[in-house]
């Protein structure tokens, strides 16, 4: 009889330390995945003129981030001369 009721404990305590370790776990991975923001929400700068506008709606030219064509083109234009 007391050696059901030590192995009934040990269970207990085995399940009871396994849940909290992978409840720990999925806790930190989803803080890391909360603290990134996806791409759609990042903030780029502009080279031509300074200003911060969300990635997804910048223009891409040449690897980097414009906040419109028309920096892009002035940029383009001063590389060339």
């Amino acid at each position: 009889m007391r050696g059901i009721l030590i192995t009934l404990f040990l269970s207990f305590l085995l399940s009871y330390a396994l849940r909290y370790f992978f409840w720990a776990r999925h806790q930190r991975l989803a803080q890391k995945r909360r603290g990134v923001p996806p791409v759609s929400d990042r903030f780029v700068e502009c080279p031509a003129c300074g200003t911060y506008n969300p990635m997804k709606s910048a223009c891409e030219s040449g690897g980097k981030y414009f906040c419109n064509k028309e920096c892009a083109c002035k940029s383009s234009s001063t590389a060339q001369t």
